[in-house]
């Protein structure tokens, strides 16, 4: 799909970065960009999976 018929550009998987930050906002639009920077940097530093999943959001509480 593309963006000019209302669908949504499919993300290469190179570009995890992006693809966190797509699923970070459509489960969670009420939080700011700066909450998303702060579970990715922490995501990110993990060995493994740097997919978005909801336990990410703990980081926010501490």
């Amino acid at each position: 799909m593309d963006k000019k018929n209302g669908g949504k550009t499919e993300i290469g998987k190179q570009f995890e970065y992006n693809q966190y930050t797509r699923s970070f906002f459509e489960n969670n639009p009420q939080l700011s960009r700066e909450d998303c920077i702060k579970c990715w940097n922490h995501k990110k530093k993990k060995i493994g999976n740097h997919k978005y999943e909801k336990d990410d959001l703990k980081i926010l509480k501490k």
